[in-house]
């Protein structure tokens, strides 16, 4: 939850538009990097099919693309879950046999 003393007002600019954000420094500096890296795949996928597609189109595909990567690290997450839970079953199974 933001802290209200903390906060400050910002402008994101995607594809020559801005969006305010309120955020707090850590965040601003975050949402700055954020800011570049959107930037750098909306001016790639302009280049590629900026004559065929409009703005809209290219931030649908913008957005497809964050959210595959959302996906991609949820799911990695998951995994990595489910390996420390079967190292615990293992360790669980070591020491019963053990005994």
């Amino acid at each position: 939850m933001l802290d209200n003393n903390n906060v400050k007002n910002i402008k994101i600019n995607i594809a020559g538009r801005d969006y305010p954000m309120y955020a707090t420094e850590q965040e601003s500096e975050i949402l700055g990097i954020i800011e570049s890296e959107i930037g750098a795949e909306y001016d790639r996928l302009q280049q590629r099919y900026g004559s065929k597609l409009g703005k809209q189109d290219l931030l649908a595909m913008l957005l497809i693309t964050y959210a595959k990567q959302l996906h991609d690290v949820k799911e990695v997450q998951n995994l990595d879950e489910i390996a420390q839970k079967l190292e615990q079953i293992d360790r669980y199974l070591d020491q019963t046999l053990e005994r």
